[in-house]
C-alpha cells in the first residue's frame, strides 16, 4: 500500500510536533489533529475511511 508516503507527507506538512514512529501511531496522531475526523484524514491520504479506522483501532 502507498499509505506510508502519504502519511509522511501529511505529517511533515501540517504539524510541528515530532512525528510518531509507527504507522498506527501516525494515523492516530493525524485523526487527533483533525478533531477526530477519520473522513478528513482519509481524504488527505487518498484512502478509504475504513482503512483509517482500521489503523486507529489497532
Amino acid at each position: 500500500m502507498a499509505i506510508d508516503p502519504a502519511l509522511n507527507r501529511a505529517l511533515e506538512a501540517a504539524f510541528t510536533r515530532p512525528m510518531p514512529k509507527s504507522a498506527p501511531a501516525q494515523m492516530r496522531y493525524l485523526v487527533r489533529q483533525h478533531k477526530g475526523s477519520t473522513k478528513a484524514v482519509a481524504q488527505l491520504l487518498g484512502v478509504s475511511q475504513r482503512t483509517v479506522e482500521r489503523y486507529v483501532r489497532d
